[in-house]
């Protein structure tokens, strides 16, 4: 196993990528699109967002309360894996009652990440002394937006 600091960084900077700026901010921009494509009102928008930040919130608050700590690599690439399989899924239905499902579990996998990955990848920037390292590891929230 690569115990290098800058690979956890780097496999931190991409995490962030797929699970804050891809599969849960994505969304803000092409959910007009969407709107426009499914014909749903603003409302219905409304809801769906609700329902990826009520997971986000729930994600939160289990990886606080669950016995992850041995096994936080795993819960985290489980997690990726959700977020990636959810966030495709966002485009291969139509029916809204499944999209509120598909964004809240999208929502429970964001939270996993962002909490296992900064808790993994900081760990290891503090035990390399690199701390001042941290925010080139938050810059993946905005590369994956950008991306």
């Amino acid at each position: 196993m690569n115990n290098n600091p800058f690979s956890f960084l780097i496999g931190g900077i991409f995490s962030l990528m797929i699970a804050m700026g891809i599969g849960r901010f994505a969304y803000t921009p092409i959910l007009p699109l969407m709107q426009e494509a499914l014909t749903f009102t603003d409302s219905v928008a409304g809801y769906l967002a609700s329902s990826n930040y009520a997971g986000y919130f729930v994600g939160a608050i289990l990886t606080g309360v669950l016995p992850l700590k041995k096994h936080k690599t795993f819960y985290l690439r489980v997690s990726l894996v959700a977020s990636i399989i959810t966030t495709c899924m966002m485009g291969l239905t139509q029916a809204y009652i499944l999209m509120l499902i598909i964004r809240f579990i999208s929502g429970v996998a964001s939270a996993f990440i962002f909490v296992l990955a900064s808790s993994i990848v900081l760990d290891k920037l503090a035990s390399a002394g690199k701390t001042n390292w941290s925010g080139y590891f938050y810059s993946g929230v905005g590369f994956g937006i950008f991306f």
